[in-house]
């Protein structure tokens, strides 16, 4: 592939990336789950909570809704870099890069030595303009660590398909490494990281070399280094009681009558499904649009035909991770995102040939590549500038919520004790987060109030207005 080729669509990519990921990493504001993952790292990396029993806010119950392994990784950035805005961003943004690193990773690894191995952009591309991928990390989900854990094990594992001179040594450890990523993608959201356990099953289906004998003897492997990591890491009764709390709490629950108490449930198993087709219908449209012009151009359609089984294997591997959501009723989109890039790679396989034909077509001497070109570079340079005008603003959808956040959190000391009346929930996650509030009950003795502008008057017996403007909230001091 020329050089101006790939610029041109490493520029695309950038610009994508920078257009649909970059300005809400720069701004204030996040979707209610993320502020909530982003309050308990923070929190234990000041203290408050342990790692097995994070907190809300100081004094709170211990949180049992995932396993703590992200909120326990997230907390060392808020160690190494304080409590500003900006880490939970930095953590998330991070974690696309790395995510994007192993996809190309992992098509390279499939094309080594072959012209296709250039076209790592084009999958990559694809998982990129997906809604939910981006959505997830800009709002600093736990999909986007538990993705990393998979990718990373699937990295690790496909060295092991291919009759190569690897040591027996270096064999076992990419086995039990993988296990030992798949017990960490455990530990970050349960059951949803555990479908790469079945790879080498997978493997023997597509790969007719790959012996019965070798799939039976890997994934004893890699189960057996699953589990024992998981039972080193559940020795403390504190570690045995949390995962026990959120087995009975989240996931039992999750199989029985519906209860709407977990969020997310929906009113029929194939939800889900219908989700994922909506959201994969950008991914298609390119699809249909990449098939259409090597058709008009006459180019040879079709997999490569050594290539068929990898095609196969990453289809199915994104399958195993999307149909087991079908058998509950908690369900959302966004769930699906680690198997997203499996998707990708295997579209990006079944397109290669003609993607290639196309790309080799291509006249980088034409007036029209030029302009394209040129206009690249300005889209970027545009989108650039857009950026640095996103830097420390704040998200339009919570803009007048986060200023009296920030007007209030100002005002009081802390760490202060605070009633909130007629709040949204995610307003105590803003305070805690933000300024270590902790919110008290009806029945306490607090300093300070925050009520809603509502038709509700601002007078309180026992409290009085701290006069200074708010949009939405009355802040009242209590009186002695």
């Amino acid at each position: 592939m020329e050089k101006k080729i790939q610029l041109l669509i490493w520029l695309i990519n950038l610009s994508v990336f920078l257009l649909f990921y970059m300005p809400d990493f720069l701004r204030d504001g996040m979707f209610g789950d993320g502020l909530l993952y982003a309050t308990l790292a923070n929190n234990l990396a000041h203290g408050i909570g342990t790692f097995w029993s994070p907190q809300v806010f100081s004094g709170a119950p211990g949180f049992h809704g995932h396993p703590p392994l992200v909120f326990g990784i997230q907390s060392v950035f808020f160690r190494v870099l304080g409590d500003g805005m900006w880490v939970e961003r930095l953590y998330s943004f991070l974690a696309a890069v790395v995510t994007a690193y192993l996809i190309i990773s992992i098509w390279r690894y499939i094309f080594r030595g072959t012209p296709y191995q250039a076209l790592s952009w084009f999958s990559l591309f694809l998982w990129l303009i997906h809604e939910d991928v981006f959505i997830s990390f800009r709002n600093n989900l736990l999909e986007c660590t538990l993705g990393i854990f998979i990718l990373a094990a699937v990295r690790l594992w496909l060295p092991v398909l291919q009759e190569e001179k690897i040591s027996y040594l270096e064999h076992m450890s990419h086995l039990v490494t993988g296990g030992l990523l798949i017990g960490m993608a455990f530990l970050s959201k349960g059951p949803p990281g555990l479908f790469p356990l079945i790879f080498f099953l997978l493997a023997w289906i597509t790969f007719k070399n790959f012996s019965l004998k070798k799939t039976v003897a890997c994934s004893a492997f890699i189960w057996l280094a699953f589990l024992l990591f998981l039972v080193f890491v559940l020795l403390p009764e504190d570690a045995r009681q949390s995962m026990r709390q959120y087995w009975q709490t989240q996931i039992l629950p999750s199989f029985g009558e519906p209860n709407a108490s977990l969020g997310n449930i929906r009113s029929w198993h194939g939800h889900i499904l219908n989700r994922w087709l909506i959201k994969m219908i950008p991914i298609l449209a390119i699809t249909i649009l990449v098939l259409s012009l090597i058709h008009l151009k006459k180019f040879r359609l079709g997999i490569l035909d050594s290539y068929q089984k990898y095609f196969w294997f990453f289809l199915l591997l994104g399958l195993a991770g999307t149909l087991p959501f079908t058998l509950t009723l908690k369900q959302a989109s966004y769930y699906l995102i680690p198997a997203v890039p499996f998707f990708t790679i295997a579209i990006g396989i079944a397109l290669a040939r003609g993607l290639q034909q196309l790309i080799a077509a291509i006249n980088t001497e034409r007036k029209v590549f030029k302009s394209i070109l040129i206009f690249s570079w300005i889209l970027l340079s545009s989108i650039l500038v857009f950026n640095l005008f996103q830097i420390g603003k704040t998200d339009w959808k919570h803009k007048d919520l986060l200023n009296d956040i920030h007007r209030v959190g100002k005002e009081i000391p802390k760490g202060s004790h605070m009633k909130f009346s007629e709040v949204d929930g995610i307003v105590p996650l803003y305070f805690s987060r933000y300024y270590y509030i902790i919110p008290d009950g009806e029945e306490s003795v607090s300093p300070f109030m925050l009520v809603k502008k509502t038709e509700r008057k601002s007078e309180v017996p026992g409290f009085k207005q701290v006069d200074f403007p708010l949009k939405i909230f009355f802040l009242l001091e209590r009186q002695d």
